[in-house]
């Protein structure tokens, strides 16, 4: 189906309904849910671009689940399994390669985000289209792009909304700036 791998759960998110609040107090309290999602969506990715990931895990449940998918493939499942891989060489799909770190700055650019809030407020889903603009972290200027989509579930804990789930499908190893390292 289609171009993406979790197309089915991207529709699902977008065919849910918004709910529609009978009193003015659940009203408010959707709207400020709906936008402390968008913010935390927006946190995320200025973390990640500022290579802050102890303040990116503390966005996440202790259980969190991070899928990278359509041109990688790599699976976290908890927040320690997840800081591990955040630093590790991902593996590329389809083929015996990783991904390479490299020595970039990125630049996330999300957008076309639809925020969808469960009636028991505490689950919320998003989906969202992506741009990552990489430059070099020094010498001559040059740029690489790579987009894709996200798929995140959100649970309420404590009062504040955390990311439980990531799916994050890209064409990231397209992208000129990433170095594809063959396995021997």
């Amino acid at each position: 189906m289609g171009e993406h791998k979790f197309d089915d759960q991207v529709l699902d998110v977008l065919r849910r309904p918004r709910p529609r609040p009978a009193t003015t107090d659940a009203l408010v309290r959707l709207l400020e849910d709906e936008a402390e999602l968008r913010d935390l969506i927006m946190r995320y990715a200025h973390l990640q671009d500022l290579g802050q990931f102890d303040d990116l895990l503390a966005l996440c449940t202790d259980d969190v689940e991070r899928v990278l998918s359509g041109t990688l493939d790599q699976t976290a499942r908890g927040r320690e399994d997840l800081r591990s891989k955040l630093s590790e060489p991902v593996a590329v799909a389809g083929g015996r390669a990783v991904l390479e770190p490299a020595d970039v700055r990125s630049r996330h650019l999300i957008t076309d985000e639809v925020v969808r809030v469960s009636e028991d407020g505490a689950h919320a889903a998003a989906v969202a289209q992506f741009a990552v603009v990489l430059t070099p972290g020094q010498g001559e200027f040059r740029h690489g792009q790579h987009e894709g989509t996200y798929l995140f579930e959100f649970r309420k804990e404590h009062g504040q909304w955390r990311f439980a789930r990531q799916v994050i499908e890209s064409n990231t190893a397209r992208n000129p700036l990433m170095t594809v390292q063959p396995l021997t």
